[in-house]
């Protein structure tokens, strides 16, 4: 009988080897495929990611790339499979506007032999598009991260991944609460798709204006690297706790973005940076 797969996940027949027996056994692999995001007809990007809600993956990048502003641009999603069955696209409809922008940023990349900085052609302009967190209004008070509530979402985190407990082979970025509940979470290949799908789900449950959902931090099962607390300044969410190490540069943008920042957060240890 064939074996279902969970969503993201493929079945692989394996030979264990433990203390000298080795073993057939039935296991799971994490799913790697190539996502196209096409904007209004034009394809814009080819990443590799875990094909599973990958509506969120799309609208999370677009946001937190600076591809358009808000959900307000965004005009419709739809996933395609490939016809072939090896990757996805996903069909994005945006406003003359927003659709504008990318063009441009698409003509700022072309003839280049490296990948470059999302359109950035020099050090000057890489520095003007560190982007700022967004301020509270004066009737919103962000509590600063505690340590106790980010250690607490740290022990929840197993149980929000199931793909990782399967396979082993996935990072996750959860939205939790100021006490540390983890109320979302999603899982990828790649971190930073991870991080995009979380935002795009958040920015789907809750559409600008009424962004509930920024009272609280994001908690990663990796790094925090430049990329990562662009990522979350450009969404809008104020903090960002990481398992692991940050770089130099994203405590520098954390700093500048006024986004607050801890690393190697594990039960019983966490270090604040911004």
């Amino acid at each position: 009988m064939a074996v279902l797969a969970p969503p993201g996940l493929s079945p692989a027949l394996v030979q264990r080897h433990t203390q000298g027996a080795c073993q057939q056994a039935d296991d799971w692999l994490i799913d790697e495929q190539p996502v196209a995001l096409v904007f209004n007809g034009l394809s814009h990007v080819v990443m590799m990611a875990t094909p599973w809600q990958l509506d969120e993956l799309a609208v999370g990048f677009a946001l937190s790339e600076g591809l358009i502003d808000s959900l307000d641009a965004l005009r419709g999603v739809e996933v395609e499979a490939a016809p072939d069955g090896l990757g996805h696209s996903v069909q994005l409809e945006v406003s003359p506007r927003a659709f504008e922008q990318i063009k441009s940023r698409r003509r700022q990349l072309e003839g280049r032999s490296g990948c470059g900085l999302c359109g950035i052609d020099s050090l000057q302009a890489f520095r003007q598009a560190w982007p700022r967190a967004a301020q509270p209004n004066a009737t919103q008070i962000i509590p600063r991260l505690n340590t106790e509530a980010v250690q607490r979402a740290v022990r929840a985190l197993p149980d929000w991944q199931p793909l990782q407990a399967r396979s082993g082979g996935c990072h996750a970025a959860a939205w939790c609460s100021p006490e540390g509940q983890v109320l979302w979470a999603r899982e990828d290949v790649g971190r930073h798709n991870a991080l995009d799908k979380l935002i795009g789900a958040l920015a789907l449950q809750h559409p600008q204006p009424a962004v509930p959902h920024r009272e609280g931090f994001v908690l990663v099962s990796s790094r925090a690297s430049y990329e990562m607390v662009s990522k979350c300044a450009r969404a809008g969410l104020p903090a960002l706790a990481a398992v692991s190490a940050p770089t130099a540069l994203a405590v520098q943008l954390a700093h500048h973005s006024g986004l607050q920042l801890m690393g190697f957060c594990r039960p019983g240890s966490a270090v604040a940076y911004a």
